[in-house]
């Protein structure tokens, strides 16, 4: 699911607000009100020599775990190319089971500056991106203390809304996390809509680009693609570029409701569906592949475009075999990621990660070995996998309001399915917690491709 809460307007200078749901006939689209504070026909198709060519210069919308082909083109001189990605991915099947990962924002205290630790949420974030992750959980891993003092989670909550945005890499970690994970995952087109600039994204600059298949480029096709509506308020901070909007926004010239959806065309695209200004909306064209004159589209085919374009649920691109990156939510601790879920649900299989635990390979399903305790699942629907912060996960399950009342350091592996060691006779003393999201999403990737077969 896509960050419940994704409704990011202005994106004020507080604490980001849980999220809006909007809901557009079919489609739901969350966007979080705040960055700053606290988700056939005939025209319109290219000709096969256009598909050929289109097809060499385009990355197709990467499928969540899809199959990959090489295309390495030699020039004349039989040269091979090598600056350009050859491993392109197309859609395989869609999945309705979903990846979740659960980090706490604490774990940036290792970091001395705010550039170390923007650098360390944009490798939380390259990871998800890399492994196909659907949901990033920040949760709060000590809801007892604030600034080591103890207080009641309910208080704590109030005194976390009123820290300014400047301070809360260090008096806010998890808001922090939340927002630049947020950032990140959005479409580098939509950033300056829905996100106002403020001290959190100073280090924008070493952000890793996760380059997922709705980070469309310009002249790049693609059946889904993602998108902003917009408003007056919104056409006015670029009245040069949104001329011919804010003049339609002003003086329609049809009485038929419509919205404006700037999704990285040259101009914004006019859809007959109502949605409020500063929404993230997930748009479906009618067919896959380009119109005749992508990416100079003709008024005939901008129009056919407008006419035919849905605006599908934001899970419908996972269901029909695409990536479409990971929704971020912040809970308010260890135990409200399961009562707090997004999925109906909830989550079927946890996995916690500690060094205490047993051996990753040893819960990998294998019909040559024997059923062990916390075995995974040949099958799941919503999984997601816990990681700790500087501590591990024990004195976060024994510190939690709800966990702690019946379980203690000792039996914190009793919260999870499986209590599993990723990386057993490790070299160095300490493993770091971004490090062990990239070696527990390695050791999982082949039981999760076991997954789509």
């Amino acid at each position: 699911m896509r960050s419940s809460k994704r409704q990011k307007k202005d994106l004020p200078n507080k604490e980001v607000k849980q999220a809006v749901e909007v809901r557009v006939g079919s489609s739901a689209r969350a966007v979080s009100t705040q960055a700053g504070s606290s988700g056939k026909p005939k025209r319109g198709q290219a000709t096969d020599a256009q598909d050929d060519t289109a097809d060499a210069h385009r990355i197709q919308s990467t499928p969540a775990l899809g199959k990959s082909t090489r295309k390495q083109k030699a020039p004349e001189n039989g040269e091979l190319r090598t600056e350009k990605p050859s491993a392109l991915f197309k859609p395989t099947k869609g999945r309705d089971w979903t990846v979740s990962i659960a980090v706490p924002g604490s774990f940036l205290h290792n970091a001395k500056d705010k550039e170390l630790k923007s650098a360390v949420c944009g490798q939380i974030a390259r990871a998800a991106a890399v492994f196909c992750v659907d949901e990033i959980v920040v949760f709060d891993d000590d809801p007892n203390h604030f600034r080591k003092k103890p207080i009641d989670p309910k208080k704590k909550a109030a005194l976390l809304e009123k820290i300014e945005p400047k301070d809360q890499d260090t008096q806010d970690p998890d808001m922090f996390l939340y927002t630049l994970l947020m950032y990140m995952e959005c479409p580098p087109h939509l950033r300056k809509i829905l996100f106002k600039f403020d001290p959190r994204f100073q280090w924008q600059g070493i952000f890793p680009s996760l380059d997922m298949p709705h980070h469309t480029k310009p002249d790049e096709w693609s059946q889904f693609r993602e998108g902003v509506s917009l408003d007056l308020e919104i056409a006015q901070r670029d009245p040069k570029h949104y001329a011919k909007a804010i003049a339609e926004l002003r003086n329609p010239t049809s009485e038929t409701p419509f919205t404006l959806v700037e999704c990285g065309f040259k101009t914004p695209l006019r859809i007959a569906v109502e949605i409020p200004g500063g929404m993230r909306v997930t748009l479906r064209f009618p067919d896959a592949k380009p119109p005749r004159s992508w990416p100079h589209l003709t008024p005939g085919d901008l129009a056919y475009l407008e006419e035919n374009v849905e605006t599908p649920h934001v899970d419908q691109p996972r269901l029909e075999g695409y990536y479409w990156g990971y929704n971020v939510r912040k809970v308010s601790s260890l135990s409200a990621v399961w009562t707090e879920s997004d999925y109906e649900s909830g989550y079927d299989f946890s996995i916690g990660t500690s060094e205490r635990g047993i051996p990753l390979s040893s819960v990998l399903p294998d019909p040559d070995k024997p059923i062990v305790e916390g075995m995974l699942p040949e099958k799941f629907e919503h999984m997601i996998i816990f990681f700790g912060g500087v501590s591990g996960l024990e004195p976060i399950v024994a510190a939690d309001p709800e966990l702690g009342v019946q379980l203690t350091k000792e039996t914190a592996h009793e919260a999870f399915d499986s209590w599993v060691n990723v990386l057993p006779g490790q070299g160095s003393r300490t493993i770091r917690m971004e490090e062990a999201v990239w070696i527990s999403l390695m050791g999982l990737r082949p039981y999760i491709a076991s997954c789509m077969e």
